[in-house]
């Protein structure tokens, strides 16, 4: 059975069963911080998912959001990451957002205050190909004012089709996550690290939709957006090039594992494997066809938390 779920707007007194309310905390702090970079906003626009999969174990990934139009007028703001991460296993996903403050471009992030919001992951939507490790849910309702939350989303446009003359092998890519769970514990930011392409992109890793990046890449990355940073002097702007799935592991052989925590760590060989932004772009249309039609547009070319093309 399909499940649907709205991108309504909805009533502040009664949320939808995607999505709760868990306590926030009350620490209320704006930070004067330069928003106007690009590389910034990327910390806003990820988000913490951990999944509690046992009273003792829980599992944690990174994921990011992206806004996609339904029709001319209409668009859905979806989580994106991998189906690991989403599906680790427990019925509900916990995922973190700042509190802002202000309205329109003088909207600032409350770096020290957070809202978790709890997702039910039965509203997850699936790439239809099952290999493909990716998921993402609708959280249209995250954009509710009375949430007062700070976000950034990307927009399809950044998405790289490999015919951008600077994107090859060698080009400075940059990722955003968690790697190994870890962040900035006081200002709930992710971790921003960089590598280079390993492979040629526009061609398919080991006749896969996939390319691989030369970078630490770490148990719970899984789900960072991955981004080439252009060349100086090139007149190129960074470009999504696909979302991080697997680490690759030393042994005889070349092993790849999904990168969530676990308790015992592989050795690594600083090697990951990317998901073309090919496949997101199908793993969008699954997702919009189960997406209810809203009653309210959420785009607009005013949008303070989209980011820059």
């Amino acid at each position: 059975e399909t499940t649907r779920v709205s991108c309504r707007r909805v009533s502040p007194t009664r949320w939808p069963d995607i999505i709760t309310q868990l306590a926030a905390s009350d620490t209320h702090v704006v930070h004067p911080m330069k928003l106007d970079n690009f590389y910034t906003q990327l910390f806003f626009c990820t988000a913490r998912i951990e999944v509690q999969l046992s009273a003792v174990e829980s599992s944690v990934g990174s994921g990011f959001l992206l806004q996609v139009p339904i029709d001319a007028n209409h668009g859905a703001l979806l989580l994106v990451s991998n189906r690991h991460v989403l599906l680790a296993g427990g019925p509900v996903a916990n995922v973190t957002f700042h509190k802002g403050d202000g309205a329109g471009e003088a909207r600032r992030p409350r770096l020290v205050e957070v809202q978790t919001c709890r997702l039910d992951t039965t509203a997850v939507a699936c790439h239809p190909e099952p290999a493909v490790d990716l998921a993402c849910v609708n959280v249209c309702p995250i954009g509710n004012p009375d949430l007062a939350l700070y976000y950034r989303h990307l927009d399809p446009s950044l998405m790289a089709d490999f015919e951008e003359p600077w994107i090859g092998p060698f080009t400075e890519v940059c990722f955003v996550g968690y790697p190994d769970g870890r962040h900035d514990t006081h200002n709930h930011l992710p971790i921003l690290r960089s590598g280079r392409l390993a492979s040629i992109p526009s061609t398919d890793f080991n006749g896969a939709n996939q390319l691989v990046i030369d970078a630490h890449v770490h148990r719970g990355s899984s789900g960072s957006p991955v981004f080439a940073i252009p060349p100086p002097f090139s007149g190129g702007t960074p470009r999504f090039i696909g979302v991080l799935t697997q680490t690759m592991i030393r042994g005889e052989n070349l092993v790849t594992v999904a990168t969530v925590p676990s308790v015992a760590v592989p050795l690594t060989i600083g090697l990951g494997l990317v998901l073309k932004p090919s496949l997101v772009k199908h793993l969008i249309s699954t997702a919009i066809a189960k997406v209810t039609p809203p009653a309210q547009s959420l785009t607009s070319e005013h949008d303070s938390s989209q980011m820059p093309k």
